[in-house]
Formats: C-alpha cells, sequence, structure tokens
C-alpha cells in the first residue's frame, strides 16, 4: 500500500526508526551502558562532590593549623660579624659569628589546646560524614536519572505502536472511503487521532532526548548521552522486609551520614565552648636555646 502524502511518510520513517533525530547529533558510546558502571562515576570529579570535598580538605588546614599551636616551633639565626680585639685578649680572632638555634613548645595550658585539637578533628569527621552524604546523593540522583531514560524508552515504544496502529487505522479508513464504505467525517476523527498520536510520540522522543541528557549531565559527561541502557537485574528488591521498621531505624540512627555530621558538629561546638572559657588559663612554655661561637668570650653560653 503507498502512502499517499510525505506527512504521513515521515510518520512511518520515524515509527520504524526511533530516535534518529537525536542519536544523529550526539554519538553515544557503542558499548552497552549498565546502572554498574554509571554507579562507578559517582566519583569526587563532579562539581558537588569537589564542593564537598574542599570544605574536608579547609576542616583538615583548620586542624593543622590548631596542631601547630602545641607543636614544636623552631628557628635558626646566624650572624657574621668581624671585630678588632685589644692586644691584651685571649682570643686575636677576629671572626665573631654566631649560629644559634631555639626551640619553642607550649607544655599546659589547662586544656585549652586540648579542647581545640578535639574540635578541629571533630570537624574534619563532620565534613567526611557530609561528604559521604553528599556521595550517596549523587549515587541516588544516578539511579534516579538512569531509571528516568529506561522508563522513557519504555513511554517511546508504547506511543509509537499506538502511532503505527493509529496510522494503518486511517489508511484503510481512506481505502475504504474511496469506496464509499466510510464517510467524510469518520475519516477525519481518524486522521486527527492519527495526528494525536503523531505528536505523542514526538513528546516521547523529546523525552528521551531529556532524559538522556541528565543523565550525561550528573555523570559528569555533557555532550555524550547514551543510546543503550541495560535493564539491571534488582535481585536485592525481593529480599525480606521486616515487619518492624524499628531495626531500619536504630541503622539508620548509626550509619545515616547527616545525623553523623550534626553529632559530630554538636561536640565540636562544644569544644570550642570549653576552649573559650580557657582562654585565659595560664600557659606554661618551654624554650632550649643553642649557640655555637667562632670565638671565646666570657659572656657567651652554648646553652
Amino acid at each position: 500500500m503507498l502512502l499517499r502524502t510525505g506527512f504521513y511518510s515521515s510518520i512511518l520513517f520515524f515509527g520504524l526508526f526511533p530516535g534518529v533525530s537525536f542519536s544523529a547529533e550526539n554519538e553515544p558510546l557503542p558499548d552497552v551502558f549498565t546502572l554498574e558502571t554509571a554507579l562507578k562515576q559517582a566519583t569526587g570529579d563532579h562539581p558537588q562532590l569537589q564542593m564537598a570535598r574542599a570544605e574536608v580538605e579547609k576542616a583538615q588546614a583548620e586542624q593543622f593549623s590548631t596542631d601547630a599551636l602545641t607543636g614544636l616551633e623552631s628557628r635558626i639565626s646566624a650572624r657574621l660579624r668581624w671585630v678588632d680585639p685589644p692586644d691584651i685578649a685571649y682570643d686575636q680572632d677576629q671572626g665573631d659569628h654566631k649560629l644559634s638555634l631555639f626551640a619553642n613548645k607550649r607544655l599546659y595550658d589547662f586544656g585549652y589546646s586540648a579542647s581545640l585539637e578535639e574540635a578541629a578533628k571533630a570537624g574534619v569527621t563532620s565534613k567526611e560524614h557530609l561528604y559521604n552524604h553528599a556521595l550517596n546523593k549523587h549515587r541516588i540522583a544516578i539511579m534516579a536519572a538512569y531509571f528516568d531514560v529506561l522508563l522513557a524508552d519504555l513511554r517511546s515504544t508504547r506511543d509509537q505502536e499506538e502511532m503505527t496502529v493509529a496510522y494503518l487505522t486511517y489508511d484503510k479508513a481512506r481505502d475504504r472511503q474511496e469506496l464509499g464504505m466510510m464517510s467524510d467525517i469518520d475519516v477525519l476523527e481518524l486522521e486527527s487521532i492519527s495526528q494525536a498520536k503523531l505528536v505523542t510520540f514526538r513528546q516521547s522522543e523529546l523525552r528521551q532526548f531529556t532524559a538522556r541528557t541528565n543523565l550525561a549531565n550528573i555523570l559528569n559527561m555533557p555532550g555524550n548521552p547514551r543510546a543503550d541502557l541495560a535493564t539491571p537485574d534488582l535481585e536485592s528488591n525481593n529480599r525480606k522486609v521486616p515487619n518492624d521498621v524499628a531495626e531500619w531505624v536504630a541503622i539508620a540512627e548509626k550509619q545515616n551520614p547527616m545525623l553523623l555530621a550534626l553529632q559530630e558538629k554538636v561536640f565540636a561546638a562544644n569544644k570550642r565552648l570549653a576552649s573559650a572559657r580557657g582562654i585565659n588559663n595560664p600557659v606554661l612554655t618551654g624554650q632550649v636555646e643553642v649557640s655555637r661561637y667562632a670565638r671565646e668570650a666570657g659572656s657567651y653560653d652554648n646553652w
């Protein structure tokens, strides 16, 4: 049976070859993309995860700064000097050079620095939990985008079949109309249905492209939408669900990254409060100086 219009020729072409309109511009990778492969892309390269990692590194830098408060501070001092010793001096060497090493360390401050160190450590742990929370959210977003693509493909297949059936029904009606077996009104109604199914199918194709673009962006691979996605085998969905949700609540309280992060944040705040209260406490500091001199003098001490 010949197609009567170019308009419906395009209907059959796109119906038999779905996805042509968007796959030509963005060539997909040849391998079939799986959910496991997609989840492996949930690394720190994504901008949102990079921001979370930057917060961890910032907290680590603050911890290093706090640790330096009680660390060993050392410095070296050197002096080059030439003198003209008097004739009565025992050492007639004109070189009066000096090399000194100084070492300072805070020995005790009645808990002030210890509270700051614990607060800084808890701050790092809190940011690490927040990073894990961001990573979990990112993995969930990848799974949601992955299943959106699969659903879009299923909808497109359904709409393609409905469009094809509607067009074939309309095409047969035109033949019956020519034989005087169907009225013009009935044929126009079938044509309207066929065109509506075409619009629906075009919308499904657009949703396919949008879903794939969204997945590519979430994977931090813009401009490279995946064409073939494998349907995952979700055997874990068949696991037995406990009747008492208290068990899950207990697990969530122990393992939820956001809750753990908030707990560490509260602990850090309490330690900072303790350090603020002890900021005026006495401080016991030790200092050592060792020097070497180029010439001997009564006022020079090696230690």
